[in-house]
């Protein structure tokens, strides 16, 4: 004996919601509440959601129980996209978060920048580079105030900066450099010195910076080791291992340097934020493509492995029907990643496949393809069998990805399930792929 279910219940002991429906309640006199799913948002376009909870079945970047907002980092949801959502293309430096808004995705930008992905200066503004807090070293004096002596030869020295470089030797060894350090989010610095040591071994040297207004203890020392080369070369301090950086504040400082047998150019404090730039971390939004502009970084997507389950491939048909005529396969396989597939177009197309089912079980049909179209195709499948007929469409996404893309055969708005009855052989007949060049493989793959 079967119950009498309410109007969105079904099972034999009216236990469970219908397809599109959730929240089973004895006080709703429906007994389930609808599915509030988006279905832009939603994979292949279905309406169905999860009975525990309601949230429906999402789209890679896209999210919301209803899946109707794009994931941070995303915009624009569009029903046509394969993954929902565009990512946003801010710049990691001009923006403040990788976060975008609007239909176009406008950056929010930092001050005095400006442009939809935060790339351009404000007028009147520059962008620095790492060596913006540069000082050179001829500009400085001895201890007792002196200017220095300094060379300004491009053989000893090529493509020296400014006026020349300083020659350290046992007659000038020690240098006073004077820092007028502006305001900064931080306070922690590294020193770059550009150099060249025209000898074969390493010259070993100090620098020690300390406020001008300040005692010797306030003073910060470290060693420089200066490795041999003929050509300009740069050292850091302290380098990668585990010293401290300079503690500097925002006022005047001197930087007092000493060593023998080197040639000095510049010096350059370069804040933390450059060194240890976390925040400056390239965001990778976009799929890997099989065609198109060279992609320097990509999100590699793989399906899971469906080809356990019953599956017939297009290739292995003998011909599709174009405007009802029978006409030849033409296959093709776009990358040796990718399977061979059949490659169809025209207005009114159809290709027919045999399946066999090998038990009887509740089945969806996946229908694997390609193509890149920049719009949205709607194919209608049949599903026959001796005695029944499943109808049913099947979204086609623009995918020129190097994964493909895999969509499930809708109906309405909800996945379409195979009458667990049918046990032999079934004909799958995909018609009206209008105007579009998708290739297809197809699975049946079992439900439940």
């Amino acid at each position: 004996g079967y119950c009498q279910c309410k109007l969105h219940v079904e099972g034999p002991t009216c236990s469970s919601c219908k397809q599109l429906y959730w929240n089973l309640d004895k006080e709703n006199p429906n007994g389930c509440s609808e599915c509030q799913c988006h279905k832009a948002g939603t994979v292949s376009g279905t309406g169905e959601c999860r009975q525990g909870d309601g949230d429906c079945h999402c789209k890679s970047h896209v999210g919301g129980d209803s899946c109707d907002t794009c994931e941070d980092g995303y915009f624009a949801l569009e029903k046509r996209n394969y993954f929902g959502c565009q990512g946003c293309q801010c710049d990691i430096g001009g923006a403040s978060s990788s976060v975008c808004s609007g239909p176009s995705g406008v950056c929010q930008c930092r001050e005095h920048v400006v442009g939809k992905a935060c790339q351009q200066p404000e007028n009147n503004y520059y962008f620095p580079d790492l060596h913006h807090m540069k000082y050179e070293i001829e500009d400085g004096s001895t201890p007792n105030g002196r200017d220095l002596r300094f060379g300004f030869d491009p053989l000893a020295f090529p493509e020296f900066s400014w006026r020349g470089y300083a020659q350290m030797t046992s007659v000038q060894n020690d240098v006073r450099i004077t820092l007028n350090v502006g305001k900064s989010s931080g306070s922690l610095f590294r020193v770059i010195l550009r150099y060249v040591n025209p000898g074969t071994e390493a010259v070993s040297g100090h620098i020690t910076i300390y406020p001008s207004w300040g005692k010797a203890s306030a003073a910060q020392s470290k060693e420089i080791i200066f490795l041999p080369s003929k050509e300009p070369a740069f050292v850091t301090v302290p380098g990668n291992g585990f010293a401290d950086p300079f503690s500097i504040t925002p006022g005047i400082w001197v930087a007092c340097i000493k060593a023998e047998g080197v040639l000095l150019d510049y010096l350059v404090l370069l804040p933390k934020d450059y060194y240890e730039a976390s925040v400056l971390q390239l965001p990778v939004t976009e799929p890997c493509a099989y065609a198109g502009p060279p992609q320097e970084n990509c999100l590699l997507y793989q399906h899971l492995p469906v080809t356990r389950f019953p599956c017939t491939l297009a290739c292995e048909a003998r011909h599709f029907l174009l405007d009802g005529e029978p006409r030849p396969l033409a296959v093709r396989q776009l990358t040796p990643a990718h399977p061979v597939m059949v490659d169809l177009s025209g207005r009114e197309v159809e290709l027919h496949l045999r399946l066999r089912v090998p038990q009887v079980g509740h089945y969806v049909v996946v229908v694997e393809y390609s193509t890149k179209a920049a719009q949205l195709f709607v194919v209608d499948v049949n599903v026959k069998s001796p005695g029944s007929v499943l109808a049913g469409q099947v979204n086609i996404y623009s995918c020129n990805y190097r994964c493909g893309a895999m969509n499930s055969l809708v109906s309405p708005q909800r996945l379409c399930q195979v009458p667990g009855w049918i046990a032999q052989g079934k004909r799958l007949i995909f018609s009206n792929v209008k105007g579009c060049t998708p290739t297809f493989a197809t699975h049946l793959e079992n439900w439940g």
